[in-house]
């Protein structure tokens, strides 16, 4: 496992990402970042992609719903 160091951890970084939700490339970075983390920690098969477009942020969300239900699962839990 290795550290986020993005743009979040800058001075007004993650307020500037949070106030944009996903359609900030940070914030999606920052989601993505987490989500391989606990993909490994809790050994999950769904991942969370980066989109090509703001305006494909459906599939984004998406796949971030698809994550978190795999994540819901008892026998995923450490």
């Amino acid at each position: 496992m290795h550290r986020y160091e993005g743009e979040l951890l800058q001075e007004g970084g993650l307020e500037k990402a949070l106030h944009a939700g996903v359609k900030s490339t940070e914030y999606r970075k920052a989601v993505i970042w987490l989500t391989g983390q606990l993909k490994t920690l809790c050994n999950l098969d769904e991942e969370v992609h980066d989109i090509d477009s703001p305006d494909d942020t459906n599939m984004f969300m998406l796949e971030l719903s698809g994550f978190l239900k795999d994540m819901g699962k008892p026998q995923n839990h450490f």
